[in-house]
């Protein structure tokens, strides 16, 4: 999530994913019964955007989308990250990153809650994809190859050393 506003042809992109992501039972399951709220909350950034891409400024409404950012970061603190949840975070989080970047009252507290949330989420399943990496690596009879040269080294010096000894 950089500085930069998405391009139109981008921010139809993500409204679209995000609106796929929230046709699943999965969004009714992660928001209980706060699922109305966020797909209200979620719409409503998506219909601002549209205003504004042609022209209109809006006065955005922060607190519902800081009610939905804090419940996600809170999911993401406290809970496991599913592959569904690492999707929708993904894609939510940049839609609403972007919206309060183009709002008349964009809010730097948002902006760092959205972030976190995005960087939690990408931090847990890159550790993941570390964490599988060794494991397979574990599995593998596997020696860098700084210990096979040192062995070869160590080897020699034996060799040297025996017929040195020997008479």
């Amino acid at each position: 999530m950089g500085g930069e506003i998405m391009s139109l042809n981008n921010f139809y992109k993500c409204a679209n994913r995000v609106r796929y992501l929230m046709k699943f039972r999965d969004f009714s399951r992660l928001f209980g019964k706060l699922s109305g709220e966020a797909k209200e909350t979620i719409e409503m950034c998506i219909e601002d955007m549209e205003r504004m891409a042609s022209g209109t400024k809006i006065i955005g409404d922060l607190s519902k989308v800081n009610k939905i950012t804090n419940f996600l970061l809170d999911k993401v603190t406290r809970e496991y990250i599913s592959r569904y949840l690492h999707d929708f975070c993904e894609v939510c989080m940049l839609l609403f990153y972007n919206w309060n970047l183009s709002i008349e009252n964009t809010s730097n507290e948002l902006a760092t809650k959205i972030r976190a949330v995005d960087r939690l989420v990408k931090a847990h399943y890159t550790l993941l994809d570390a964490i599988n990496v060794l494991r397979d690596l574990i599995r593998r009879p596997y020696t860098p190859a700084a210990y096979e040269l040192s062995r070869h080294y160590l080897d020699a010096i034996r060799n040297e050393i025996k017929s040195e000894s020997q008479p």
